[in-house]
Protein backbone atom coordinates (compact mmCIF):
# COMPACT_ATOMS: atom_id res chain seq x y z
CA UNK A 1 0.00 0.00 0.00
CA UNK A 2 1.24 3.48 -0.92
CA UNK A 3 1.50 5.84 2.21
CA UNK A 4 -0.39 8.72 2.51
CA UNK A 5 1.76 11.26 2.22
CA UNK A 6 3.47 9.76 -1.15
CA UNK A 7 -0.26 9.49 -2.53
CA UNK A 8 -1.11 13.14 -2.07
CA UNK A 9 2.22 14.04 -3.46
CA UNK A 10 1.94 12.15 -6.41
CA UNK A 11 -2.10 13.37 -7.18
CA UNK A 12 -0.40 17.21 -6.49
CA UNK A 13 2.08 16.52 -9.13
CA UNK A 14 -0.26 14.74 -11.63
CA UNK A 15 -2.69 17.75 -11.18
CA UNK A 16 -0.07 20.54 -11.52
CA UNK A 17 0.86 18.35 -14.58
CA UNK A 18 -2.46 18.50 -15.67
CA UNK A 19 -3.08 21.83 -15.55
CA UNK A 20 0.73 22.80 -16.94
CA UNK A 21 -0.47 20.82 -20.40
CA UNK A 22 -3.51 22.86 -20.63
CA UNK A 23 -2.34 26.44 -20.42
CA UNK A 24 -0.29 25.99 -23.79
CA UNK A 25 -4.00 25.01 -24.90
CA UNK A 26 -6.23 27.57 -23.11
CA UNK A 27 -3.65 30.48 -22.68
CA UNK A 28 -4.06 31.28 -26.25
CA UNK A 29 -7.72 31.65 -26.60
CA UNK A 30 -8.61 32.65 -23.25
CA UNK A 31 -9.79 36.70 -23.00
CA UNK A 32 -6.74 39.05 -21.69
CA UNK A 33 -9.40 40.67 -19.13
CA UNK A 34 -10.46 41.29 -15.60
CA UNK A 35 -14.35 40.85 -15.59
CA UNK A 36 -17.30 41.32 -13.15
CA UNK A 37 -19.27 38.44 -12.43
CA UNK A 38 -23.14 40.40 -11.21
CA UNK A 39 -25.67 38.20 -12.86
CA UNK A 40 -28.16 40.75 -11.09
CA UNK A 41 -30.80 39.04 -12.93
CA UNK A 42 -30.45 36.58 -9.90
CA UNK A 43 -29.24 38.15 -7.09
CA UNK A 44 -31.51 41.12 -6.56
CA UNK A 45 -30.24 41.78 -2.72
CA UNK A 46 -26.59 41.39 -2.46
CA UNK A 47 -24.35 40.59 0.81
CA UNK A 48 -21.18 41.25 -1.34
CA UNK A 49 -20.36 43.28 -4.53
CA UNK A 50 -19.65 41.21 -7.59
CA UNK A 51 -17.05 38.95 -8.20
CA UNK A 52 -13.69 39.81 -10.49
CA UNK A 53 -12.31 37.24 -12.76
CA UNK A 54 -9.51 38.02 -14.06
CA UNK A 55 -8.40 35.28 -17.07
CA UNK A 56 -4.37 36.07 -17.55
CA UNK A 57 -4.54 34.51 -13.84
CA UNK A 58 -6.12 31.60 -15.12
CA UNK A 59 -4.58 30.58 -18.13
CA UNK A 60 -2.86 27.67 -16.83
CA UNK A 61 -6.50 25.53 -15.91
CA UNK A 62 -8.42 24.23 -19.15
CA UNK A 63 -11.15 26.72 -20.05
CA UNK A 64 -13.56 23.24 -19.68
CA UNK A 65 -12.59 23.30 -16.13
CA UNK A 66 -14.99 26.28 -15.59
CA UNK A 67 -17.11 26.45 -18.93
CA UNK A 68 -19.47 23.77 -19.43
CA UNK A 69 -22.57 22.44 -21.81
CA UNK A 70 -24.27 19.08 -20.38
CA UNK A 71 -25.92 16.86 -22.53
CA UNK A 72 -26.16 13.26 -20.96
CA UNK A 73 -24.33 14.09 -17.98
CA UNK A 74 -21.15 14.83 -20.01
CA UNK A 75 -19.57 18.27 -20.80
CA UNK A 76 -19.93 18.94 -24.75
CA UNK A 77 -18.57 22.19 -24.35
CA UNK A 78 -15.13 23.10 -26.19
CA UNK A 79 -13.31 26.33 -26.61
CA UNK A 80 -14.46 28.39 -29.40
CA UNK A 81 -17.95 27.23 -28.66
CA UNK A 82 -20.40 30.66 -27.30
CA UNK A 83 -19.83 31.06 -23.38
CA UNK A 84 -23.23 31.76 -21.62
CA UNK A 85 -23.66 33.43 -18.93
CA UNK A 86 -23.73 31.24 -15.42
CA UNK A 87 -27.16 32.67 -14.25
CA UNK A 88 -28.46 31.31 -17.55
CA UNK A 89 -28.43 27.63 -15.78
CA UNK A 90 -27.65 28.68 -12.47
CA UNK A 91 -30.40 30.55 -10.71
CA UNK A 92 -30.82 31.63 -7.00
CA UNK A 93 -31.99 28.13 -5.95
CA UNK A 94 -30.86 24.79 -6.23
CA UNK A 95 -32.73 22.85 -9.02
CA UNK A 96 -33.38 18.99 -9.41
CA UNK A 97 -30.58 19.10 -12.22
CA UNK A 98 -28.09 21.93 -11.48
CA UNK A 99 -26.90 23.92 -8.49
CA UNK A 100 -27.61 27.14 -7.35
CA UNK A 101 -25.82 30.13 -9.20
CA UNK A 102 -24.09 30.84 -5.61
CA UNK A 103 -23.61 27.33 -4.97
CA UNK A 104 -22.34 26.46 -8.54
CA UNK A 105 -19.46 29.57 -8.43
CA UNK A 106 -18.20 28.70 -4.88
CA UNK A 107 -18.25 25.17 -6.26
CA UNK A 108 -15.91 26.26 -8.94
CA UNK A 109 -13.80 28.88 -7.63
CA UNK A 110 -13.60 29.13 -3.95
CA UNK A 111 -13.34 25.29 -3.47
CA UNK A 112 -10.35 25.40 -6.32
CA UNK A 113 -8.27 27.92 -4.29
CA UNK A 114 -9.23 25.88 -1.10
CA UNK A 115 -7.50 22.42 -2.81
CA UNK A 116 -4.39 24.30 -4.37
CA UNK A 117 -3.92 26.30 -1.22
CA UNK A 118 -3.88 23.04 0.71
CA UNK A 119 -1.80 21.18 -2.13
CA UNK A 120 1.32 24.37 -1.35
CA UNK A 121 0.32 25.79 -5.15
CA UNK A 122 0.28 29.18 -5.60
CA UNK A 123 -3.39 30.11 -5.31
CA UNK A 124 -6.47 32.70 -5.18
CA UNK A 125 -8.37 34.17 -2.42
CA UNK A 126 -10.08 32.27 -0.03
CA UNK A 127 -11.42 34.91 1.90
CA UNK A 128 -14.86 35.95 0.50
CA UNK A 129 -14.11 40.07 0.68
CA UNK A 130 -11.03 39.59 -1.59
CA UNK A 131 -13.11 38.17 -4.68
CA UNK A 132 -15.92 39.95 -3.62
CA UNK A 133 -15.64 43.85 -2.68
CA UNK A 134 -17.76 45.23 0.14
CA UNK A 135 -20.94 46.87 -1.27
CA UNK A 136 -21.31 50.28 -0.23
CA UNK A 137 -24.60 50.78 1.92
CA UNK A 138 -26.91 53.33 0.13
CA UNK A 139 -29.72 53.00 1.97
CA UNK A 140 -28.29 54.83 5.16
CA UNK A 141 -30.03 58.12 5.79
CA UNK A 142 -26.81 61.29 7.21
Amino acid sequence: MIPRKRALGALVVSAAGILLAGAALSASEAPKKEILISNPEVFKERKFGPAKFDHTKHGQLLCVQCHHVYEDEENVWKPGDEVNKCASCHKLETSETTPSLERAMHGQCFSCHKRAKKAGLKTGPTVCVLCHPKQKDTTRKQ
